[in-house]
């Protein structure tokens, strides 16, 4: 994860995730920069299982050509993205000793 104090966070190793944040502090000016996904390098869909494998070829089939590919869409419908909330989780896992 990269943390830019200009593009807000940053996930994978190419960029596979961006977050960007609002334009300006200012409220009546509020509009956001434009978040993007483009999976495949640092985080990849899971597609081992036959379930997985028929939706994802489902859902690449029905998209139009170009930007609008598999990697680029299964998170919020769309390439480049507006966020409007963010919900943050913390895994903690237990190693055995």
């Amino acid at each position: 994860m990269y943390n830019h104090p200009h593009a807000g966070p940053i996930f994978g190793g190419a960029h596979d995730i961006r977050i960007a944040l609002p334009r300006s502090t200012d409220t009546a000016s509020s509009q956001t920069e434009q978040s993007y996904a483009s999976l495949g390098n640092t985080y990849i869909i899971d597609t081992s299982t036959k379930k997985q494998k028929v939706k994802a070829e489902k859902m690449a089939k029905d998209l139009p050509e170009g930007i609008r590919t598999l990697e680029k869409t299964i998170l919020a419908g769309d390439y480049m993205f507006t966020v409007e909330e963010i919900e943050v989780f913390l895994v903690e896992v237990e190693t055995k000793e």
